[in-house]
């Protein structure tokens, strides 16, 4: 992924100074977070983590035919893909679209860099649920049909792993193919429900299937936002052992004082599984169980600098069913969109 990302990098920067029939447009994004938490958090002595920078290419090869790449390059050098899409728009109600594209599963996942949203960490649901920047190869479908947005697509899917995060793939680990998608009403111009799903097996046997849902709602306007999404998953396990299941949602509220913009977000996640976690390397050697049940209030402040520039602050009071931990954190980031 890293050379073929690079390679996406100079041949698109290659195309815009020598391609003359092509519209080509670039924009980009970067931040840096710094995290303190408390003695029994992930990061007990604070650390500056996560800088990132963003470019995305976009633009249109012919009438109907367009493009978009989007290469990231985060910290320890690394260089990832979050698209590479062939688009072809035949009409509002239908476009086509062939490559690396970013997971229409509830609004978060396609919306989610860091000067788009108002969170420093995602909500616990987005987090645990499925990879971060949950990205797929294949082919999709989207378009407005009716008042409805929609958008469909097959793909290599999801891999097993001990955690349901941690199996983002590029290369398909066994026959079956994920599918899903997402279709939402835009009641109007502030108001959105949605609702997505996806399927596939995801064990390298391709015989036991990985369900997600998600039902997502937003009602955004210049000066306030509020914001949810439930999320759903359920995993079959081999038979010796009992499915695993989950769910989780999050709710934020956040307006505008000049320029300020308080921010409240409360999040819930708890999941079963007896067969994966810590441990877990095949079906023949499982891991230790999974049992949380967690909850979060994230408090915080994001400041505009300018229309694209953002300060962000953030506490967060941790808890865990049937756990004492003094793990709170404390996190700050700086996020630019240009």
């Amino acid at each position: 992924m890293r050379k073929f990302g690079l390679f996406v990098l100079i041949f698109f920067c290659a195309t815009l100074v020598s391609a003359q029939n092509t519209q080509l447009k670039i924009n980009g994004y970067l931040s840096a977070d710094y995290l303190d938490g408390r003695n029994e958090s992930v990061f007990p002595y604070g650390t500056f983590q996560n800088p990132k920078l963003g470019l995305i290419f976009s633009g249109f090869l012919a009438a109907k035919v367009n493009f978009v790449a989007e290469v990231v390059l985060q910290q320890d050098v690394q260089v990832e893909l979050n698209q590479t899409l062939l688009g072809f728009s035949f009409s509002n109600a239908f476009n086509f679209n062939l490559g690396l594209y970013l997971v229409p599963f509830g609004k978060y996942n396609e919306n989610s860099r860091a000067y788009e949203i108002f969170l420093i960490e995602p909500p616990m649901n987005v987090k645990y649920f499925y990879p971060a920047m949950w990205r797929d190869i294949g082919v999709q479908v989207s378009g407005t049909m009716a008042g409805l947005l929609y958008s469909a697509y097959v793909g290599n899917g999801l891999r097993e792993n001990d955690w349901l995060n941690e199996g983002q793939q590029f290369k398909d680990n066994n026959r079956d193919k994920g599918f899903g998608g997402r279709v939402a009403w835009n009641v109007d111009q502030k108001f959105e429900v949605g609702y997505s799903y996806y399927r596939g097996k995801y064990d390298e046997n391709n015989s036991r299937n990985l369900v997600l849902q998600c039902l997502d709602v937003s009602f955004i306007s210049q000066n306030y936002q509020l914001i949810g999404e439930y999320t759903r998953a359920d995993n079959e396990n081999p038979a010796d052992y009992a499915d695993g299941s989950g769910k989780g949602y999050f709710a934020l509220l956040t307006f505008n004082i000049q320029g300020l913009w308080p921010v409240v977000s409360y999040q819930h996640y708890e999941y079963e599984d007896p067969f994966h976690g810590v441990g877990f390397l095949s079906p023949v050697l499982p891991g230790l169980g999974i049992s949380e049940d967690r909850e979060r209030w994230a408090l915080g402040l994001v400041y505009n600098l300018s229309q694209m520039a953002f300060f962000k602050l953030e506490y967060q009071f941790n808890r865990e069913k049937g756990v004492e931990k003094k793990n709170d954190m404390l996190l700050l980031q700086v996020a630019v969109g240009f």
